[in-house]
Order: structure tokens, then C-alpha cells, then sequence
């Protein structure tokens, strides 16, 4: 019986650890599968919230200095 038990849980993560080698493979092709426009968006997207970002950062900032300047 533990014979048993240990050969089932052997073939258990054997079959686990060839399996998701197996995905590596597939998910490396589809990354390369991703079309450029793609990343166009992604970035147009990226740059449009770090400038939303540093605009309410500098908002902020001069808030900030002035109710310093008030204290």
C-alpha cells in the first residue's frame, strides 16, 4: 500500500512538472503572436496616465507649498 501511495504521488509531480514544461513553450509563442498595435495602445494608454499622474502631482505640490507658506 505506501509502495503504492508513493509511486502514484511520484507519477503525480512528474506529470505536473512535464506538463507546465510544456507551457513555457506555448506561452513564449504567444508573445511572440502579439501584434504591434498592440503595444502602440499599451503605451499610448502608459503615457496618458503618467501625464494624468504628474499633473495632479504637481496640483498637489503647489498645494502643499502654499498652505506651507501660510504656517
Amino acid at each position: 500500500m505506501t509502495l503504492l501511495r508513493l509511486l502514484l504521488i511520484s507519477l503525480f509531480f512528474l506529470t505536473s512538472v512535464y506538463s507546465y514544461a510544456q507551457k513555457i513553450d506555448s506561452i513564449a509563442t504567444d508573445i511572440q503572436n502579439i501584434p504591434g498595435r498592440y503595444y502602440s495602445k499599451v503605451d499610448q494608454k502608459l503615457t496618458s496616465i503618467n501625464d494624468r499622474l504628474t499633473k495632479k502631482s504637481l496640483k498637489y505640490l503647489a498645494k502643499f507649498q502654499k498652505h506651507e507658506k501660510r504656517l
